[in-house]
């Protein structure tokens, strides 16, 4: 029972670096979709990737609040 608490508090120090990097690949994503720069393709890869990022981080803050 004690071992829980610290696994639970070095998970969470863990993926806080992880949190800040999903964030910014989504923030630069959208970034560059916006710039119209990239084709039709990658822009559709680019909005798909970024889609999935946020959901994932979505779902990863509402775990954490749990």
């Amino acid at each position: 029972m004690i071992w829980t608490p610290t696994l639970q508090i070095r998970k969470h120090e863990y993926f806080r670096d992880l949190d800040f990097i999903i964030l910014f690949v989504g923030i630069w994503s959208l970034y560059v979709i916006n710039l119209g720069v990239v084709s039709l393709f990658t822009d559709s890869l680019f909005t798909f990737l970024t889609m999935l990022i946020m959901l994932l981080y979505l779902m990863y803050s509402i775990n954490l609040n749990e």
